[in-house]
């Protein structure tokens, strides 16, 4: 009878789960210069799903909360101390990834589609994460080879990043360099749906992009960060007082952005490099 009792409280609590939104929390650990392995960065990033519309978003947690207020009305500047400013959006009825991010060459974001499919390998070896059983899984995407841990016990064939096509929840993500790695801390039950932020204004007019020609701009600008800076300044977009501080600025920014591509040479998906 205990036993019974048992399985009826878990039934009755996977139910709840599934009939309302649910926010997944996620400790996102990243290194971002991959000759300095021990500078780690720390990032709060959250999987919202709707169990009943099969659809869900992930992002930095305070991103979300950000663009959420903004979409219902509540304007304010964007918080400047995040550091993953893309917003993925899944529909898994249509297996559709959308992902938008910010274009810094001109139109405010960039909405790319991607289809490229996960091909899961699901091994027999077993844990516990957070008192959930977990099952080990591999696949390569993005030019890294990964590990997933997934839980059948939580029915949402989803996961952080892009990832998802498991017959469970992906509690636990890491990458074969150990460069990349989320790993589920809490759950929420939210009563909004957070993906509904995408009818903002800077969502709706957002540029739709192949995802090979997405891929084609960011190596480009990693080859030549300045193309972008030298045609704002021949273009007259920005404007000195002499051709002294004009190259004044050109240096500086040639030499900011030499840092920046020296310290961020490890992205999530190492085919952008």
């Amino acid at each position: 009878m205990r036993i019974v009792f048992i399985f009826l409280i878990y039934i009755i609590s996977i139910y709840n789960l599934s009939a309302q939104s649910i926010r997944f929390i996620y400790n996102y650990k990243s290194v971002p210069n991959s000759l300095k392995m021990d500078s780690i960065v720390d990032e709060t990033t959250a999987l919202e799903i709707n169990p009943i519309e099969k659809q869900s978003l992930f992002s930095n947690y305070a991103k979300i909360k950000s663009d959420s207020s903004m979409a219902n009305g509540t304007r304010g500047f964007p918080d400047s101390s995040i550091r993953t400013r893309y917003v993925i959006y899944k529909n898994l009825v249509n297996k559709e990834v959308f992902f938008y991010t910010p274009n810094y060459a001109g139109d405010p974001v960039l909405k790319i589609k991607d289809e490229r499919p996960f091909i899961w390998h699901i091994t027999n070896e077993k844990g516990k994460l957070l008192s959930y059983p977990v099952q080990k899984a591999t696949t390569d995407f993005g030019g890294r080879k990964w590990t997933a841990w997934f839980s059948t016990s939580l029915p949402f064939s989803d996961g952080p990043y892009k990832f998802y096509g498991l017959p469970g929840l992906i509690l636990k993500l890491t990458d074969s360099s150990n460069s990349h790695n989320y790993e589920l801390v809490s759950i929420e039950k939210i009563k909004s749906d957070s993906y509904k932020m995408l009818t903002d204004v800077s969502y709706i007019n957002s540029k739709q992009f192949p995802l090979n020609d997405y891929k084609k701009m960011v190596i480009d600008n990693r080859r030549d960060p300045m193309k972008k800076v030298r045609a704002e300044v021949f273009q007259g977009k920005v404007l000195f007082g002499s051709e002294q501080k004009k190259n004044e600025y050109l240096k500086r920014n040639e030499k900011n952005l030499k840092i920046w591509k020296e310290n961020n040479n490890n992205p999530i998906e190492l085919d952008e490099l």
